[in-house]
């Protein structure tokens, strides 16, 4: 997020170039950046700051960027949102975050070719917004965790196994996928080539067992182990700050247990990656 002004050129109505700063909110600082792009107040409630809803998935925010009339601000200030909420998503659904980069690489492109012009490109933008939004509330309709559906995304990109196999059985599949990473997880894991062999048979195996389509097993189970890397580095599973520190992590659904014994680090995962 962008916070104390960042420098921005684009050009103005009559064609000449404008030199501006963009403001957004430094959530920190509430009394020093009380305002946005759109001048959005820092709401004041019983003495308390409150956040207002700034995220690029909230449709208020989004409907006062389209009404900015500096377009090429608006689009500056989209483009920036829309590749630091992917960057973040990259690091939890390995799928979803290329997905989204590609869209959002594509839009671009098109307007830097000039194939589209400032307002095209904004709506694109827009409707990508629009689109993070919906991937949110897929979760919350598939009754599957973060983790769960990071895997069933990976299974879920080869078309063909949509069809042979169908939404259930890839949700189940993600789910028990969630069990043999819990099961195989340990702190320096991706340094063990055992524990990785290990974790490659148990997925193969779990892949021929529903009928997952043989063709496209193999890329799977690697798009799997990367997605399992991805979830445990998000989750904070730094094997060089675990050996300095020796501590729990303070991660947000408290799903793992640092043991210590016979001085070395033992992980236990807890409650779903």
């Amino acid at each position: 997020m962008l916070a104390d002004g960042a420098d921005m050129e684009y050009k103005g109505k009559d064609g000449e170039t404008v030199y501006d700063k963009v403001w957004l909110l430094d959530f920190a600082k509430p009394l020093e950046n009380e305002f946005l792009v759109v001048n959005q107040p820092t709401i004041v409630e019983d003495g308390n700051y409150r956040r207002p809803d700034i995220s690029i998935l909230s449709e208020d925010f989004l409907a006062e960027v389209r009404d900015l009339p500096q377009k090429n601000l608006a689009y500056e200030v989209l483009k920036k949102l829309l590749y630091d909420e992917i960057r973040t998503r990259s690091r939890r659904n390995l799928i979803q975050g290329k997905s989204f980069a590609e869209m959002l690489e594509q839009a671009i492109n098109g307007y830097k070719n000039r194939g589209i012009d400032t307002i095209q490109v904004i709506e694109e933008l827009l409707d990508l917004a629009k689109k993070i939004n919906e991937a949110d509330k897929r979760g919350e309709a598939t009754g599957l965790s973060g983790g769960e559906l990071a895997f069933y995304d990976g299974l879920a990109d080869n078309e063909s196994a949509v069809d042979v196999l169908g939404d259930a059985t890839l949700r189940l599949i993600a789910s028990e996928l969630v069990k043999i990473i819990r099961q195989n997880i340990r702190v320096d894991w991706t340094l063990r080539k055992n524990i990785q062999a290990k974790m490659r048979v148990s997925v193969k195996w779990l892949l021929k067992k529903y009928g997952y389509p043989p063709d496209m097993q193999k890329l799977a189970t690697e798009n799997i182990l990367k997605q399992a890397e991805l979830l445990c580095r998000d989750a904070g599973l730094s094997v060089a700050f675990l050996q300095r520190k020796a501590v729990l992590l303070p991660v947000e659904m408290e799903f793992m247990k640092l043991v210590i014994k016979n001085k070395q680090l033992e992980i236990t995962l807890r409650n779903t990656i």
